[in-house]
């Protein structure tokens, strides 16, 4: 480990699998459209596969290469990682300084036996997209051991300063790892069949379908589907049926999958993330940088009493689209019932006293959310109605009624709630609720905003900035009573020290 290592065999394999992936649209749209009236015997018609060929080779050489000359080791107290075709890239990290090291098994990983290994300090990281197992376990481990020499020496050199009898008694003791959590099979389902199940299908599979649209014999199915029933209406109804039936069915399928065996545990400072069936993923989560906490269920998981928590924390690494909290939210209580939550969340965030939101907005701003868009979109209904489809009345009926059904709950659930220095901020949203809940210190901004027809009406937005990952996220209402805001701004400049009776 202290010497230049080199990545394992499997990484040539996978280099294979991500060519695929990279030319996946392409290969795509030759099999779904080109393939299927093909004429072998024209030169001319090669000419797209070849190209086809031709970038695939690429990207496979350009990996293979990349995957050869990749070197990692320990060199004093910094991990070093040198990679790179052309230009040889060299990346250092300070090991006292790691936060996390997470590793991702996805179906190919686990058929070659490989894993990706990530590696984040506060302001940067390293991935090794394929190594084995055994080279991930030996990797997180002597890097463990030198953060510990490290954090202990410094911590021995700290204490000599003020008492040299002391030193002998600085010993860092790792704290044994607790499961915090875990999601049962019977959970697991039913927050896959209370999910948005299906649109996490129709996402999925829509350019699937929409390729293979052209393969159907519509014909043949009309005729079938007309020996049930006689009406066209019907008919619609049953395809229309069938496809939401279907879409909903394969988005649970697509959800117990993905968090299929969800683990939560503890060690020290930091929570450990472990799910996955397919794509099996374990991700480390520092408490020390939780921003925020964010509580969110939709209308039938309230129903039922159960809720969802995820943890915002900061980093300044780049969005990495393999990493699912690459943009500073983690999921950590995917679904739990509302009486098991308390003591779960106390002994993590101990300093968080997550009060029920009391506050209700007034009914002068009802209207506001939905009448000015409702009216343009009725106008172009009625050009698109008298120019080309008589049926753009009922989406649009649709949207609007969803928009004031919207409005009519933020009216009922939506509030904030300040006690001390922390604040709970409800929205709601189409599907459910969203409550955010955080302390003072970790505000970065405000701000309100109001247009004389509002201020005429006493009504304000505001929003506090809040760190999210590398960003920033913005938490607040809109059409609040202008001496709630004013009261809210107080609460923030004067440093937050204010009860809500």
């Amino acid at each position: 480990m202290y010497s230049p290592q080199k990545l394992h065999p499997i990484s040539y394999v996978m280099s294979i699998f991500n060519a695929i992936k990279s030319n996946i649209i392409p290969l795509l749209l030759f099999l779904l459209f080109a393939i299927k009236d093909f004429d072998y015997t024209e030169p001319s018609n090669y000419i797209f596969p070849g190209m086809v060929a031709f970038f695939f080779l690429i990207t496979l050489v350009n990996d293979a290469i990349k995957a050869y000359r990749t070197r990692y080791w320990i060199e004093g107290n910094h991990f070093i990682v040198t990679t790179g075709l052309f230009n040889l890239e060299r990346k250092e990290l300070n090991i006292s300084r790691i936060q996390s090291m997470d590793t991702s098994q996805n179906l190919i990983h686990q058929i070659v036996g490989g894993v990706r290994l990530q590696i984040q300090t506060p302001s940067d990281g390293i991935a090794l997209e394929t190594i084995t197992r055994a080279q991930s376990e030996a990797i997180q481990s002597e890097l463990e051991k030198v953060k510990f020499d490290l954090n202990e020496h410094k911590r021995d050199t700290e204490d000599s300063e003020v008492a040299d009898a002391e030193s002998s008694t600085n010993a860092i003791n790792m704290p044994p790892e607790e499961e915090l959590y875990q999601l049962s099979t019977k959970n697991l389902l039913f927050m896959a069949m209370t999910s948005g199940a299906i649109f996490v299908a129709l996402a999925t599979l829509s350019p699937i379908l929409t390729a293979m649209l052209d393969y159907i014999d519509w014909n043949w199915l009309t005729e079938e589907v007309s020996s049930i029933v006689n009406s066209t209406v019907l008919i619609t109804t049953v395809i229309v049926s069938a496809g939401i039936i279907i879409s909903y069915f394969v988005g649970i399928l697509i959800t117990f999958f993905r968090y299929y065996n969800y683990t939560l545990k503890r060690q020290g400072d930091y929570l450990t993330i472990r799910y996955g069936l397919l794509n099996v993923k374990k991700v480390t989560v520092p408490l020390k940088r939780i921003q925020a906490v964010i509580e969110h269920k939709s209308y039938l998981r309230t129903l039922f009493g159960y809720t969802a928590y995820d943890f915002v924390i900061t980093s300044d690494m780049k969005v990495d689209l393999e990493n699912d909290f690459a943009d500073g939210r983690v999921m950590v209580l995917p679904f739990i019932h509302k009486r098991e939550v308390r003591a779960l969340l106390a002994s993590m965030v101990p300093h968080m006293q997550f009060d029920e939101v009391d506050h209700s907005l007034p009914w002068r701003g009802f209207h506001r959310r939905f009448w000015i868009q409702s009216l343009v979109l009725v106008i172009i209904a009625a050009i698109v109605h008298y120019y080309f489809w008589v049926w753009i009345w009922i989406p649009v009926a649709f949207y609007i009624v969803m928009r004031i059904f919207k409005s009519y709950m933020t009216i009922l659930k939506a509030g904030w709630h300040v006690a001390g220095d922390e604040i709970a901020i409800r929205r709601v949203s189409y599907t459910g609720f969203r409550t955010t809940y955080f302390k003072h210190d970790k505000i970065l901004g405000w701000q309100r905003e109001y247009h004389p027809v509002m201020a005429n009406a006493q009504l304000n937005h505001f929003h506090y900035t809040l760190a999210k990952g590398s960003l920033s996220m913005d938490v607040g209402l809109d059409f609040v009573d202008t001496q709630d805001v004013d009261a809210l701004q107080s609460w923030y400049i004067e440093g937050g020290d204010r009860d809500d009776a």
